[in-house]
């Protein structure tokens, strides 16, 4: 369990950058949401998404690489399955691909959508953790926990494609 915790929270690293960047964008993105200019809030979560994708996808191929030599500063003993620390970056790219997609669908009045479906999410999350981690240990709730990522992420988009006609995806940056 203790490669868990270390792996997660160097993961968590990855986020640095989305982090960031909403910091600068809710407010850019408000704005811009308040003018009632739809191409350029769509321009903005645009570039916001695909510099948080970007950043965090490098930024996991160079943890893929480096990730055994940094388990050792915290645990001379510790190691973690290539599959395992893999599982977990893609976690970390799936979301950013998404881009700032559950803070946009809150600035843009998803604000209940986004409580019911976190609300039914986390229940079947806490059991397919369980059930996940029984059956295939720490792969298992990597796993699990993508696919919640996916899951939460992609009805994020889907609220915000419907409701606002906005991409929220790093793919919005390609189109004009």
């Amino acid at each position: 369990l203790d490669v868990f915790y270390v792996v997660l929270r160097i993961v968590m690293l990855l986020y640095l950058p989305a982090t960031s960047i909403e910091t600068v964008a809710a407010p850019m993105i408000a704005n811009a949401l308040r003018g009632d200019d739809h191409e350029r809030t769509q321009r903005l979560i645009g570039r916001f998404s695909a510099a948080t994708f970007v950043l965090a996808t490098l930024g996991g191929l160079v943890l893929l690489v480096v990730y055994p030599f940094i388990l050792q500063l915290f645990n001379s003993e510790l190691e973690a399955p290539f599959a395992f620390v893999a599982v977990m970056v893609a976690m970390a790219s799936i979301q950013s691909f998404f881009g700032i997609g559950t803070g946009y669908l809150m600035i843009g009045g998803g604000e209940a959508f986004f409580l019911a479906y976190r609300s039914i999410l986390h229940v079947i999350y806490m059991v397919a953790l369980a059930v996940g981690g029984l059956a295939f240990g720490l792969l298992g709730v990597a796993v699990v926990m993508v696919i919640y990522i996916a899951i939460e992420s992609a009805l994020a988009w889907w609220w915000c494609r419907k409701n606002m006609t906005m991409d929220i995806t790093a793919l919005a940056a390609l189109r004009r």
